[in-house]
């Protein structure tokens, strides 16, 4: 039987399970609390709650007790028209920062393929290009109206309904 002693480099294991352990508890830190509070691209926007950079919590804590509207506008009021409320969720309040963010400057994120039917998105559309082809393949009377009058606003025709397939 070995006994503790008589085990070949102890100390130089011993030596390696610390250092593993603080590498670890480095890159935790870094990954939990430096870069998201500090380096994230995120880290500018004001803070609506001390832990807003670092979790989702106080804002699930909001809508748990039923009060994100008031929670989210005590924060504008506070801290300006634009306010970070969790890791990687923001709220703005004005139209400028609106024509901004829903201006199709931004991607869209892979869940709005959840609601295609049929590989066609139904409920939101993944960019302006989406949009258009949409509109080509739903609403071609409308469409050939509206070109043939050159304003936009001579009635609208209900021959064609909106469809659900694609061409």
């Amino acid at each position: 039987m070995y006994s503790i002693a008589s085990l070949p480099n102890t100390g130089l294991s011993m030596l390696f399970i610390v250092v593993l352990g603080f590498a670890f508890l480095s890159y935790l830190s870094y990954k939990c609390f430096i870069y998201p509070a500090l380096l994230s691209p995120l880290a500018a926007i004001p803070n609506a709650h001390f832990t807003s950079s670092f979790s989702n919590g106080w804002m699930i804590w909001q809508r748990y007790r039923g009060q994100p509207n008031k929670a989210i506008h005590d924060a504008h009021t506070r801290l300006g028209p634009v306010v970070r409320l969790g890791l990687t969720e923001i709220s703005v309040n004005s139209v400028e920062g609106l024509n901004v963010v829903y201006g199709g400057n931004f991607a869209k994120d892979k869940f709005y393929t959840r609601f295609a039917n049929f590989e066609y998105v139904q409920v939101c559309y993944s960019g302006w290009a989406d949009l258009f082809r949409a509109n080509r393949i739903c609403f071609p009377s409308l469409r050939d109206k509206l070109t043939r009058s050159g304003d936009g606003c001579s009635g609208t025709s209900t021959a064609n309904p909106p469809c659900n397939r694609q061409q």
